[in-house]
Protein backbone atom coordinates (compact mmCIF):
# COMPACT_ATOMS: atom_id res chain seq x y z
CA UNK A 1 0.00 0.00 0.00
CA UNK A 2 1.16 3.41 -1.03
CA UNK A 3 1.60 5.94 1.61
CA UNK A 4 -1.33 8.56 1.05
CA UNK A 5 0.72 12.28 2.51
CA UNK A 6 0.87 13.35 -1.19
CA UNK A 7 -2.67 14.26 -1.63
CA UNK A 8 -2.58 16.63 1.44
CA UNK A 9 0.61 18.66 -0.49
CA UNK A 10 -1.30 18.17 -3.84
CA UNK A 11 -4.71 19.82 -2.69
CA UNK A 12 -2.46 22.41 -0.30
CA UNK A 13 -0.32 23.14 -3.82
CA UNK A 14 -3.75 23.69 -5.38
CA UNK A 15 -5.07 25.87 -3.33
CA UNK A 16 -2.05 27.99 -2.94
CA UNK A 17 -1.88 27.98 -7.01
CA UNK A 18 -5.74 29.38 -6.85
CA UNK A 19 -5.21 31.77 -4.13
CA UNK A 20 -2.37 33.00 -6.25
CA UNK A 21 -4.29 33.50 -9.37
CA UNK A 22 -6.77 35.74 -7.59
CA UNK A 23 -4.46 38.04 -6.48
CA UNK A 24 -4.25 41.16 -8.06
CA UNK A 25 -8.10 40.80 -9.41
CA UNK A 26 -10.36 44.04 -8.60
CA UNK A 27 -13.35 42.17 -6.42
CA UNK A 28 -16.36 43.92 -7.49
CA UNK A 29 -18.08 45.79 -4.56
CA UNK A 30 -22.14 46.64 -4.25
CA UNK A 31 -22.21 50.48 -5.13
CA UNK A 32 -23.10 51.67 -1.33
CA UNK A 33 -19.55 49.62 0.10
CA UNK A 34 -17.72 50.64 -2.42
CA UNK A 35 -18.94 54.05 -2.28
CA UNK A 36 -18.07 54.30 1.44
CA UNK A 37 -15.36 53.17 1.66
CA UNK A 38 -14.04 55.79 -0.92
CA UNK A 39 -15.60 58.08 1.46
CA UNK A 40 -13.39 56.33 4.32
CA UNK A 41 -10.00 56.94 2.34
CA UNK A 42 -11.12 60.84 1.09
CA UNK A 43 -8.97 63.15 2.44
CA UNK A 44 -10.73 65.80 0.34
CA UNK A 45 -13.86 65.10 1.53
CA UNK A 46 -13.59 67.63 4.00
CA UNK A 47 -11.65 71.18 4.10
CA UNK A 48 -9.01 69.59 6.12
CA UNK A 49 -6.92 66.98 4.28
CA UNK A 50 -8.31 64.49 6.99
CA UNK A 51 -9.48 61.07 6.48
CA UNK A 52 -12.04 59.08 8.12
CA UNK A 53 -8.97 56.68 7.69
CA UNK A 54 -6.50 58.91 9.32
CA UNK A 55 -8.13 57.93 12.87
CA UNK A 56 -10.04 55.22 12.74
CA UNK A 57 -9.77 51.38 11.50
CA UNK A 58 -12.07 49.88 9.16
CA UNK A 59 -10.63 47.00 10.30
CA UNK A 60 -10.58 45.30 13.85
CA UNK A 61 -7.37 46.35 14.78
CA UNK A 62 -7.74 44.98 18.54
CA UNK A 63 -7.18 41.50 17.20
CA UNK A 64 -4.89 42.19 13.78
CA UNK A 65 -2.86 45.39 15.22
CA UNK A 66 -1.24 47.39 12.27
CA UNK A 67 2.22 50.18 13.53
CA UNK A 68 -0.38 53.00 13.69
CA UNK A 69 -1.68 54.66 16.58
CA UNK A 70 -5.34 56.25 15.91
CA UNK A 71 -6.97 58.60 18.04
CA UNK A 72 -10.86 57.34 17.35
CA UNK A 73 -12.05 53.37 17.37
CA UNK A 74 -12.14 51.16 14.83
CA UNK A 75 -15.35 51.32 13.00
CA UNK A 76 -16.59 47.70 12.71
CA UNK A 77 -20.17 47.08 13.52
CA UNK A 78 -20.91 50.40 13.69
CA UNK A 79 -23.86 50.35 11.70
CA UNK A 80 -25.54 48.45 14.88
CA UNK A 81 -24.36 50.49 17.75
CA UNK A 82 -27.91 52.09 19.27
CA UNK A 83 -25.58 55.05 20.57
CA UNK A 84 -22.91 56.55 19.82
CA UNK A 85 -20.86 59.91 20.97
CA UNK A 86 -21.47 59.37 24.71
CA UNK A 87 -25.42 59.49 24.11
CA UNK A 88 -25.75 61.81 21.55
CA UNK A 89 -27.17 60.46 18.57
CA UNK A 90 -29.69 57.70 18.95
CA UNK A 91 -32.66 56.50 16.75
CA UNK A 92 -32.81 58.32 13.57
CA UNK A 93 -29.83 60.51 14.24
CA UNK A 94 -27.32 57.26 13.79
CA UNK A 95 -28.76 56.58 10.19
CA UNK A 96 -28.61 60.38 9.60
CA UNK A 97 -24.91 60.70 11.02
CA UNK A 98 -23.99 57.26 9.80
CA UNK A 99 -23.48 56.27 13.74
CA UNK A 100 -21.89 59.46 14.38
CA UNK A 101 -19.64 60.40 11.56
CA UNK A 102 -21.63 63.32 10.99
CA UNK A 103 -19.71 64.85 13.99
CA UNK A 104 -16.13 63.85 12.83
CA UNK A 105 -17.25 65.64 9.77
CA UNK A 106 -18.04 68.77 11.15
CA UNK A 107 -15.26 68.64 14.18
CA UNK A 108 -12.33 67.38 12.00
CA UNK A 109 -13.05 67.05 8.54
CA UNK A 110 -14.34 70.95 8.37
CA UNK A 111 -16.85 69.85 5.87
CA UNK A 112 -16.80 73.48 3.80
CA UNK A 113 -18.94 75.65 6.42
CA UNK A 114 -21.51 72.55 7.69
CA UNK A 115 -21.77 73.43 11.62
CA UNK A 116 -24.92 70.90 11.94
CA UNK A 117 -23.87 67.24 12.26
CA UNK A 118 -27.09 66.26 11.31
CA UNK A 119 -26.56 67.87 7.96
CA UNK A 120 -22.87 67.33 7.65
CA UNK A 121 -24.25 64.22 4.97
CA UNK A 122 -25.90 63.55 2.33
CA UNK A 123 -28.69 60.70 2.84
CA UNK A 124 -26.68 58.59 0.15
CA UNK A 125 -23.65 59.32 1.98
CA UNK A 126 -24.62 58.49 5.38
CA UNK A 127 -26.32 54.93 3.62
CA UNK A 128 -22.94 54.27 1.84
CA UNK A 129 -20.91 54.66 4.99
CA UNK A 130 -23.09 52.94 7.04
CA UNK A 131 -23.21 49.50 4.36
CA UNK A 132 -19.20 50.01 4.63
CA UNK A 133 -19.41 49.78 8.45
Amino acid sequence: MRPLFGIPILILAFSLLSCARHQGENIKLPEDIRRGREIFYDPNYGSTGLACANCHADFDDVNHPDDKIRPGHNLIGAHKRKVTWYGRFRGDALNITAAGAGLCVVMYQKKYGVTNPLKALTPEDAQALLAYF
